[in-house]
């Protein structure tokens, strides 16, 4: 067990100055005003200008090979012209995740953490498409919740190995020794689990309830009364979509297999999401090869 639980030197963490992982305040601003109803893009274009940094990625993003094939974009309002607001509002929350989270390449694959974020991401997205188009769950307005709670799900197992690397490593050790997932142990070892320090992160960057109650919940999922769709099985299901589509994870060590839970979707729906999840953990790798830091 740690000397002092890892809950209590999180929260001291989070409340005063230190380095975890903020979101720069123009990506709020961005995401904000690229939800308005009446969004001009001469507002989207002012905002971005704003932050050189962020405008440089945006436009080496744009002319990525995840877009491959298009004409390359020579400013900031050639590419928000050519990839569109919704295009954009995505890029503005993958750049809004890649830009706080670093990832300790000696113990997890970025590449792999990457992967299956943006592979996770277009999973819960196109699980709740499917399911709000067939009336039988429809999320509080657009897919971008659970898009952008697939994207932030593992925050805290990155936070965990860059700033407390120690706990990591305890909570590794308990895991192997049980032959368990990383969350079955981390309460026990560190009076926390990485869960729970990405909600309570991603509820200081102000996200939306919807969000965080598909990332709090999602390990529990199969808690859920029989019948009752939540965001959180939603977020459970892609997960295991990615599994199907070959999309590594970015390591949280083993356990018994889950009952698999498809929320009813056909064999045919299931097939056609996980491929999707394939082609889009691809694009993401180009994606973040482009951004740089």
């Amino acid at each position: 067990m740690a000397t002092t639980a890892l809950v209590d030197r999180f929260t001291h963490d989070l409340d005063g100055v230190s380095d975890l992982p903020s979101l720069a305040p123009m990506v709020g601003r961005l995401l904000t005003t690229l939800d308005r109803r009446d969004v001009a893009l001469s507002d989207v274009i002012e905002i971005v200008r704003e932050d050189p940094g962020l405008a440089a990625q945006m436009l080496r993003m744009a002319n990525s090979a995840a877009y491959a094939g298009r004409a390359p974009a020579a400013t900031i309002r050639d590419a928000l012209l050519r990839l569109g607001l919704r295009e954009v509002r995505r890029l503005a929350m993958l750049l809004a995740v890649y830009n706080a989270v670093r990832v300790d390449a000696a113990l997890v694959d970025p590449g792999a953490f990457w992967s299956h974020s943006m592979g996770v991401a277009r999973g819960s997205e196109l699980v709740a498409e499917w399911l709000g188009g067939e009336g039988q769950w429809r999320p509080d307005g657009p897919t971008d919740g659970l898009f952008l709670a697939g994207l932030f799900h593992d925050v805290g197992l990155m936070v965990l190995t860059t700033h407390y690397t120690k706990d990591f490593f305890e909570v590794r050790d308990a895991a192997t020794a049980r032959g368990c997932a990383f969350h079955m142990v981390e309460s026990d070892v560190l009076g926390m689990d990485h869960t729970d320090m990405t909600v309570r992160l991603a509820t200081q960057w102000g996200l939306a309830d919807l969000t965080i109650a598909a990332m709090r919940d999602h390990h529990r999922a199969g808690d859920a009364p029989a019948g009752l769709v939540s965001p959180a099985r939603v977020l459970r299901l892609a997960e295991t979509l990615c599994g199907d589509a070959g999309v590594a994870d970015p390591g949280e060590g083993l356990g018994a297999p889950e009952t698999r839970d498809d929320l009813g979707l056909p064999g045919e729906v299931l097939e056609e999401i996980a491929a999707s999840i394939s082609r889009e953990a691809s694009r993401g790798s180009a994606l973040f090869h482009a951004a740089g830091r």
